[in-house]
């Protein structure tokens, strides 16, 4: 008979073989049904990397000059001239008014001026014919009584002596008053003369304010023409034939492109880091997958309080290349680049947990790799130490499942 001992260790230990024996079985089957996890991966390589600080929310395309264009008279629109989003030039035509009546009332302050100059030249001539016409009489009359002076004084000297009789003195003497009354008459004539240049100056001002009315009528018509007062884009207009208008009406919105530029808000947090003359890369809907060249020009000098707790400061950027792919009103996706470096061992940014590690793939499966990160951007960062170049770096890190000792299979490798 067995020994009763010796049969519970038996037993015992077959039990214990069968328990292992399922569980290595059990094990077998877990690590041989194990399904590995499909990743994306890219090379830790060289190159060059940049630090940006992106504005809050994104900027507005604005631009340096908008107007709203107004009636400079009242009127009836006889037509409009351009179109919403229409390109025009500084002086160029955009709406006209009726101007029939406008017309007929410059051609009448034409013909009245026309006149008054034909009064002004009559005039000149009247009273140049009057001076020229006293003076040569006053001249002929200075010199008859210069004459019957010296007659007198004569026939007196010959009296005096007898040589002649009382009656050749009284006929000098009466021929030297009628000269003096013949100066005075032409002195007359001559002062009739100031009254003609007189004429001339009434004459003369009536022209003045003839060429006044004729100037205030044709800038009433050329109101009635309404120009660009700069070169831009027709925003909106507002105005249709047929339209009364008055004075000062809006008749469309005009802004100027040339010289736009982007207004940003920046958190206050990143003052320190701002300075005008930094680069900027610029993003627009407009056209996708393209980045704009700008340059970082104004920092408000005021921050503002946005919400309860926030607080921005308004930058303004330049647009440096490709203006003419931009709206005035337009949203932007703006980055001010505050820090770069040319030739440093970089990975893609999503490739990076928590600024500390990343994972590498040694026999199919993830080994995490702690690193030290410097500076970057939403797209790349800079790798100062725990990596070489080279290295493939898994960029697919929010795949489920995916941490240290996971089976993975690459299915793609990313390029930059």
């Amino acid at each position: 008979m067995a020994n009763p001992s010796k049969a519970g260790v038996i037993i015992r230990t077959l039990l214990l073989l069968a328990l292992l024996g399922a569980g290595g079985t059990a094990a077998y089957l877990h690590f041989s049904a194990e399904k590995p996890l499909d990743v994306t991966v890219a090379q830790a390589r060289r190159g060059p990397v940049t630090e940006t600080v992106a504005s809050i929310t994104t900027g507005v395309v604005t631009s340096p000059m908008s107007s709203k264009i107004a009636a400079g008279t009242l009127g009836i629109i006889a037509g409009v001239l351009v179109s919403d989003g229409d390109r025009v030039e500084a002086g160029q035509p955009l709406v006209e008014l009726v101007k029939d009546e406008l017309e007929a009332q410059v051609r009448a302050a034409a013909a009245g001026l026309e006149v008054g100059r034909t009064r002004v030249a009559q005039a000149k001539i009247a009273a140049r014919t009057a001076r020229e016409g006293g003076e040569i009489r006053l001249r002929q009359a200075k010199d008859a009584l210069s004459q019957a002076e010296a007659d007198v004084r004569r026939v007196r000297a010959l009296a005096e002596r007898k040589a002649v009789s009382d009656s050749d003195l009284e006929k000098a003497e009466l021929a030297l008053r009628q000269a003096g009354e013949l100066k005075s008459t032409a002195e007359v004539g001559l002062a009739e003369a100031d009254v003609r240049d007189e004429d001339v100056r009434t004459a003369e001002a009536a022209v003045a304010q003839l060429e006044a009315a004729l100037a205030a009528a044709e800038t009433m018509r050329d109101k009635a023409t309404v120009r660009a007062p700069f070169k831009g884009v027709v925003a909106k207009v507002l105005t249709q034939a047929g339209e009364a208008v008055v004075m000062g009406m809006p008749l469309l919105f005009l802004v100027q492109e040339e010289g736009l530029y982007i207004e940003a808000p920046f958190d206050e947090a990143n003052l320190s880091t701002l300075n005008t003359g930094q680069r900027v890369q610029i993003e627009i809907d407009a056209v996708p997958g393209r980045e704009f060249k700008g340059t970082l020009t104004h920092i408000s000098p005021v921050v503002t309080a946005v919400e309860q707790l926030a607080r921005n400061v308004l930058c303004k950027i330049s647009v440096d290349e490709g203006a003419e792919a931009f709206r005035p009103g337009m949203s932007a996706d703006v980055s001010v680049v505050v820090q770069e470096k040319a030739d440093v061992l970089v990975v893609p940014s999503e490739s990076l947990i928590r600024d500390e590690y990343v994972y590498v793939i040694e026999g199919g499966r993830v080994i995490r790799r702690d690193v030290e990160a410097g500076i970057g951007n939403w797209d790349h960062r800079e790798i100062l130490s725990g990596l070489r170049e080279g290295e493939e770096v898994i960029t697919s890190v929010s795949v489920l499942g995916l941490k240290e000792g996971a089976l993975v299979r690459v299915v793609e490798a990313l390029e930059d």
